[in-house]
């Protein structure tokens, strides 16, 4: 059994400790700022790393103790068994952070920690090209905390989109608006819907909602240890998913790389379509409710990611009370949604009052890049599945 952390976007920790209860039930987690600690068996934290989605990275805690000299930090470090969890062939890479300590210089706390493992480790093979380990340390009032990381690369790079855009939204912060979503249509057990993304880009959140596993490597098993023992754990449960069912996908971008990339990772639906701009969407959308094949009672969701960030200099940017007010209306009379889900930068006007008869439920707050954002949730009350 080892101590794990899941570091978490501010805003987004009580949706990690959902998550990670939720993939390990027995794991005692505990959230805290920036993150949720939890315990868990080192083979169940490989064989269900992947399937965390709204996790920044996660630390397996390797040590802790007091230090207030460096002559004891190194000394302390040494007497780790840092054979035993790093590979033989792994290079590594110390970060620190230091607050309240004696020990307050950040380079000299790395410095002397990279040398402490260095000579606990002794002699080894030097690989034709060696994978690296990142080792975290963390000084709070002379209480040293070391860390080795599961991860690798952030979680966010699932090692499945290579045209990410020009402000593209992070797939963690992506996967905390759908697990937010499935809350919601879960609720309307084995309905089925459309799901339409007016401004597609890489569909980051349809994406989200599939949860293919990701394609990468990880740093666990990999440049971190996983000993024989381990190997042999297996993670008792599965990760629950809803039972609301996506009958059709639909996405409108004018790219026509991404077209190319959406049409190929839907070539397995039996139903989805793709138009140049999502005024063309809506369109045909509309057309299709009036058709004998479609049904006047299908339940839409809308999730959309309008202008914002490094984009709020565009013309269609949301970055007033008055223009997201309009986009909201603009959702209702283009797609005439169940459900919404939008991203919003927060304003010092507040959040835009909602078109008629749609209901909000509670937003999701947090920072991307250090600025405030809001995810507004609205149900559509007549619209919804009966």
């Amino acid at each position: 059994m080892v101590t794990a952390f899941a570091i978490a976007n501010p805003g987004l920790e009580e949706l990690v400790e959902d998550e990670v209860r939720s993939l390990w039930p027995a794991c005692e987690a505990k959230t805290e700022r920036g993150g949720v600690t939890f315990q868990v068996q080192l083979g169940d934290l490989q064989v269900r790393l992947a399937d965390l989605r709204i996790a920044t990275r996660v630390l397996i805690r390797v040590a802790e103790f007091t230090a207030k000299d460096f002559p004891k930090l190194h000394k302390r470090t040494l007497a780790l068994a840092w054979s035993q969890w790093l590979a033989s062939d792994a290079d590594i890479k110390v970060k620190a952070a230091s607050q309240a300590s004696r020990l307050k210089i950040k380079k000299r706390i790395e410095d002397v920690v990279s040398e402490a493992i260095t000579e606990a480790r002794g002699p080894r093979p030097r690989a034709a090209a060696s994978r690296l380990a990142q080792i975290y340390v963390r000084v709070d009032q002379d209480r040293v905390m070391i860390s080795a990381d599961a991860c690798g690369e952030l979680m966010h790079k699932r090692g499945d989109r290579e045209d990410v855009g020009r402000a593209p939204l992070r797939e963690t912060w992506a996967a905390a608006v759908v697990q937010r979503l499935r809350g919601l249509l879960s609720r309307t057990a084995n309905s089925e819907w459309v799901w339409i993304e007016p401004m597609a880009g890489t569909a980051v959140f349809a994406r989200e909602w599939r949860a293919d596993r990701p394609t990468r490597d990880w740093a666990l098993g990999q440049v971190i240890r996983v000993s024989s023992k381990a190997e042999g754990e297996t993670a008792s449960l599965q990760a629950p998913r809803s039972h609301a069912q996506i009958r059709s996908w639909c996405f409108a971008d004018s790219n026509p790389a991404r077209r190319k990339a959406l049409s190929a990772w839907l070539a397995g639906e039996s139903s989805f379509s793709i138009a140049d701009s999502q005024q063309e969407l809506a369109a045909s959308l509309m057309a299709a409710i009036g058709s004998p094949e479609a049904s006047r009672d299908e339940h839409r969701v809308v999730v959309v990611n309008p202008p914002w960030g490094v984009r709020l200099q565009s013309p269609d940017a949301v970055n007033t009370r008055a223009r997201q007010v309009a986009f909201l209306e603009g959702l209702e009379q283009s797609f005439r949604p169940a459900v919404v889900a939008v991203i919003f930068p927060r304003t010092r006007e507040g959040l835009a009052g909602a078109p008629a008869g749609w209901r909000e439920l509670k937003p999701l707050q947090f920072k991307v890049g250090g600025l405030p954002v809001v995810a507004r949730f609205f149900e559509v009350k007549a619209r919804l599945p009966r």
